[in-house]
């Protein structure tokens, strides 16, 4: 979920190095934002663009955390040479216990 955010948030590298590069080829999304915002000052434009790159990564980080039911298991089970198992303790919280097999 973090590198997925990160990649969507580039801009020192495009701003620093190429500065849009030629013919725009280095011009990602939020730099392209931020040009909108301080360079050409259409603030609202820049705004209404923070809002669905909000909602973007707010969708792909529920579909992605929706999808992780779907590959990560945390009951009790086999990982290479090592036993997990699925306890739980008086208050009713439970834990996972790790032994060799």
């Amino acid at each position: 979920i973090m590198g997925l955010i990160a990649t969507f948030q580039i801009f020192t590298q495009s701003y620093i190095m190429t500065q849009g590069g030629p013919m725009n080829s280095t011009m990602f999304y939020v730099y392209h934002l931020f040009n909108t915002a301080f360079r050409y000052l259409e603030i609202g434009t820049a705004s209404s663009m923070s809002w669905f790159l909000f909602v973007f990564i707010f969708g792909l980080t529920m579909f992605q955390l929706w999808l992780s039911k779907k590959w990560v298991h945390y009951g009790g089970g086999v990982i290479g040479l090592f036993e997990t198992e699925s306890r739980q303790n008086r208050d009713g919280n439970r834990y996972s216990v790790f032994g060799i097999r």
